[in-house]
């Protein structure tokens, strides 16, 4: 999509090599950070022994909201409206019971409802600046964070993704 908004396939493939890249560096940043709790690893990032459980929950739903965006940005690339709206109708519909669990286990460390609708809201309005592949790379695919090499498997598949983006772009 980028090739005829630029006028050249290696400016296009460029372009979207540079977004995949700073998806990445936005990951790092949000993964060193903002603590968060892996379900076997453990707690991570700075100061999260002195965070509470709800507020890791809290962290937790935000870092899960940005693949869904790029998800719905994904259903909408071809312009094609009978892939995205359904798209983009389910995520808004499964935000719902999530932005409530949210905005209720804040309740349990005292937020006023005035306080924690915003929050939970705002843990939703994330969306949009999504990176999904980093995320499932990061988060889901336990095999490739084998032996604490965690971090340089992201980043090779990172950068497999975007040689072989490059490659089918010029050589395609």
């Amino acid at each position: 999509m980028a090739t005829p908004l630029t006028g050249g396939t290696g400016t296009g493939a460029a372009i979207v090599a540079a977004g995949m890249a700073l998806g990445v560096v936005l990951m790092l940043g949000l993964d060193e950070f903002i603590p968060h709790e892996h379900p076997t690893a453990g707690a991570f990032g700075p100061a999260q022994e002195r965070v509470n459980r709800v507020w890791l929950l809290v962290f937790a739903i935000a870092l899960h909201n940005l693949p869904e965006g790029m998800a719905g940005g994904v259903g909408f690339s071809q312009g094609d409206l009978k892939v995205g709206m359904p798209l983009a109708t389910a995520i808004g519909l499964q935000d719902i019971p999530e932005g409530l669990a949210v905005a209720l286990a804040l309740r349990v460390v005292n937020l006023s409802p005035l306080r924690a609708v915003p929050v939970a809201a705002a843990t939703g309005v994330i969306e949009p600046i999504g990176a999904m592949i980093f995320v499932v790379s990061h988060e889901v695919i336990p095999e490739t964070h084998r032996n604490g090499h965690q971090l340089p498997a992201t980043i090779g598949l990172m950068g497999g993704f975007i040689v072989m983006m490059l490659l089918d772009t010029a050589l395609g």
